[in-house]
This record gives structure tokens, C-alpha cells and sequence, in this order.
């Protein structure tokens, strides 16, 4: 997951105003859920979620960079609206999500140390 946030950051940090990427947030056996990222002027960016075809299990979550450029059959989820934010605020929020996550880690790790260390005794 972190590293898949990761490629989210980099992705979104190389965007130029006018281009667009896809970060993939849910990969099922049939088809994949993307959010297409649009770099609009003053650095803002606007966030539409959607639907593929792409197979979820047809490529790694932590590699998708096959894909982010370009997503052909990428449709809108129905009802779903278009979000509007400055890049920056996007950018510190994966980053955000980023430390929870190693946090997380870290926490676990820590757990099965300290259990390793009691079934040893």
C-alpha cells in the first residue's frame, strides 16, 4: 500500500497542467476502479472516479505504472462528481496516509518482536 501511494505521489507531482493521470484504488477480478487526475491551471486538480476493464489481478498494485498514464475504456461511476483541489493538498494528504501506514507497520512489527520473544522464553 505504501509503495502504491508512492507511485499516487509521483504520479501527481510529474503532472503537468493539461495532462492527466489514473491512480487505481480497487482492483477486483474483473475490472479495476482508477481516479483520473486532471492538472488544471493554478495548480489545482480535479479528481473523477471511474471504471476499467483492466483486470485487477493483471498487474501489481505497487507497479501500475502501465497504466497510469492512460486508461482507454475508463468510464465515470455513475452519479459520482468531479473534485476540485489544490495538488498540494492532495500531495499532504497521501503523504499523511503514508505515515499512518508506517506507523501501523511499525506498530506490528514491534507486536510480533515482543511475541517472538515470549514464545522463545
Amino acid at each position: 500500500m505504501i509503495r502504491m501511494l508512492d507511485q499516487w505521489r509521483e504520479c501527481l507531482e510529474r503532472l503537468a497542467e493539461g495532462d492527466r493521470c489514473f491512480l487505481p484504488f480497487d482492483f477486483s477480478d474483473q475490472c479495476t476502479a482508477w481516479l483520473r487526475c486532471e492538472r488544471l491551471a493554478g495548480g489545482e486538480v480535479r479528481i473523477r472516479a471511474g471504471w476499467s476493464s483492466i483486470e485487477g489481478w493483471s498487474f501489481l498494485p505497487s507497479d501500475f505504472s502501465a497504466h497510469a498514464g492512460d486508461v482507454p475504456d475508463w468510464r465515470a461511476i455513475e452519479n459520482s462528481a468531479a473534485i476540485t483541489t489544490p495538488r498540494s493538498a492532495l500531495l499532504t494528504q497521501i503523504a499523511a496516509s503514508q505515515a499512518a501506514l508506517r506507523s501501523q507497520a511499525s506498530t506490528l512489527e514491534s507486536g510480533i518482536r515482543a511475541g517472538d520473544r515470549r514464545t522463545k522464553r
